[in-house]
């Protein structure tokens, strides 16, 4: 096994040690403080003046735009209310309609749906609504 190159301490040592008296500290002398200016009062911002006819042309337009608008969607659900009876009547002539020409094996598959479907708890809700 090594030996340890450590020595201990004794004791006779740490108590043969000088007390530390503090150094005597002389003032510096002390420089005189600038003094600073009062703050001035901060100054009011004048507005910028405003060119009030400008501004007035501005509203003039965007109230004109506005009408037009207004005007342009109602014309558009006019036009939709329209287009959705003429789907809903093309759709109803369509389904009234029987489905003549198909095979038995055909219009029993439709039949077996329709029953399935008039189980359907959401599909009777949606025709419902209608």
């Amino acid at each position: 096994m090594a030996k340890s190159s450590f020595k201990k301490e004794s004791n006779s040592k740490s108590t043969s040690q000088k007390p530390v008296t503090p150094k005597a500290v002389t003032p510096k002398a002390a420089a005189p403080k600038a003094v600073a200016p009062p703050a001035a009062a901060p100054k009011a911002i004048a507005p910028a003046p405003h060119n009030h006819a400008n501004l007035e042309s501005k509203i003039a337009s965007l109230e004109a735009t506005l009408v037009k608008v207004q005007a342009e969607l109602a014309a558009h659900c006019v036009a939709s209310a329209q287009a959705r009876e003429a789907l809903e009547a093309k759709c109803d002539a369509s389904a009234s309609t029987p489905s003549a020409g198909l095979s038995a094996s055909v219009e029993a598959n439709v039949n077996t749906m329709w029953k399935w479907l008039r189980r359907d708890r959401i599909f009777r809700e949606t025709i419902s609504k209608k």
